[in-house]
């Protein structure tokens, strides 16, 4: 994630899906910069954690991470060099891997710990802001899917429609 994502050069894979592509989900580049930009230091802060407190290494959290962790980050992997390389439909099918691997993460992390400030921004915070980052970027690359294969407008209208609909219920129900 630190390294093929978007840690390295963050502006190629959001110009792409930002410019190239335009439908109801765009946002500006701008918007993907700041989560990035917030996000991979704050999972670099919980990387370091776990270097730093030896009792941290192998807790039930790390442990709970490690079915996950590993398998999402070839996912991302995956995903990103599909986009770079202009393979939006295998681009979407790797998003969707990694969605619901970040959303299990996420799940997974939740369980982990109290509900107590410390905790949360060290434990659930990093993941489930990403697996929240990650569910926005699959709703996107569904939509760029339907601009690239230059399907009707009111099919894009209702694939974006659908997409901000579930946004808005996730984040209610969350």
């Amino acid at each position: 994630i630190f390294t093929v994502g978007a840690f390295g050069s963050v502006s190629s894979t959001t110009r792409v899906l930002t410019y190239s592509f335009l439908s109801m989900m765009n946002t500006s580049e701008v918007f993907f910069q700041l989560a990035w930009g917030i996000i991979m230091p704050w999972q670099a802060f919980w990387v370091v954690w776990q270097i730093v407190k030896p009792e941290a290494r192998n807790c039930g959290g790390v442990v709970q991470a490690a079915y996950f962790y590993p398998f999402g980050t070839v996912l991302f992997a995956g995903y990103t060099i599909s986009v770079r390389a202009g393979q939006m439909i295998l681009g979407t099918v790797f998003i969707w891997g990694l969605c619901g691997v970040f959303i299990g993460l996420a799940m997974s992390m939740q369980r982990y710990r109290p509900k107590d400030l410390v905790a949360y921004l060290i434990w659930q915070g990093p993941l489930t802001l990403e697996a929240s980052w990650i569910m926005i970027e699959t709703c996107l690359m569904t939509n760029v899917v339907f601009v690239r294969l230059d399907e009707m407008w009111y099919i894009k209208f209702i694939i974006g429609s659908v997409s901000i609909l579930t946004l808005f219920i996730t984040c209610l129900l969350y």
